[in-house]
């Protein structure tokens, strides 16, 4: 798990302060080594864009000390969460074990592989790969129909055009104007197998949302499996996530 997912699995998270976040990145980075040091927590809060508690090494020790300590303090170690400390976290913490899913559909590093891609691409992708291990076919279109609309909305709003997809009672279009509307935009300069691609997710999307007599079946998906990567890693490379939020942030 990214430390991003295991920071959005933090309940109440904007409730919390600087130093309330210490013992969860403890907690996070004790799944790869038993002691951790007062760096490690500083950098956790610089990757996420925190800004550190002030002084992380004091907080540790301060709280490494009497009965109410949340830390094992070991020399030139650093520390470690006492055990009643990490089962609470443990039992906290909402965040559903990883899925280990195949590339049998789609390798899910086409996304994560770049840089800066949001967590909820992950878990979309994450979901539509499992579903078609599982021969949840229908399920698995569905999935595919919400990464398509996923990918166009943020595509739209990383060129500042969000304005141009946004009916009149302020919600994005439909899924089927949103295609129209990418393929026909020249701005985003869509491939020929995009527009095939997207317009064949929608096809066997609707019918797995809204048709209650569809069940798509393994061959319905096996068609469509190269032209999918193909049309996702050409918009995310559209989208250019690493320059958008370097844009963002400044």
């Amino acid at each position: 798990m990214s430390l991003e997912e295991f920071f959005l699995s933090i309940p109440k998270r904007e409730e919390l302060t600087n130093a309330d976040f210490i013992k969860y990145f403890v907690y996070y980075f004790q799944a790869d080594k038993e002691y951790i040091m007062p760096i490690d927590i500083k950098n956790a809060f610089l990757e996420l864009d925190l800004i550190p508690y002030s002084n992380i090494n004091q907080y540790l020790s301060k709280h490494s000390t009497g009965k109410d300590a949340m830390f094992i303090k070991k020399e030139k170690k650093g520390y470690k969460l006492v055990r009643v400390e990490k089962e609470l976290i443990k039992e906290q913490l909402n965040y559903e074990e990883t899925m280990k899913v195949s590339t049998d559909l789609f390798d899910i590093n086409v996304i994560k592989s770049i840089p800066n891609t949001p967590f909820y691409l992950w878990k979309i992708s994450e979901q539509m790969c499992a579903c078609y291990d599982k021969k949840l076919y229908t399920a698995c279109f569905a999935m595919m129909r919400k990464l398509v609309e996923t990918l166009i909305i943020e595509c739209y709003e990383k060129n500042k055009l969000q304005k141009d997809i946004i009916g009149e009672d302020g919600n994005y279009f439909s899924l089927s104007t949103l295609i129209d509307k990418y393929v026909n935009c020249n701005i985003m300069n869509a491939s020929k197998n995009l527009k095939e691609s997207f317009k064949n997710i929608k096809y066997f999307g609707d019918l797995s949302v809204h048709n209650r007599k569809f069940f798509a079946k393994k061959d319905d998906i096996d068609k469509l499996k190269n032209s999918l990567r193909q049309s996702v890693q050409e918009i995310i490379l559209n989208i250019d996530y690493p320059n958008w939020n370097n844009e963002i942030k400044s």
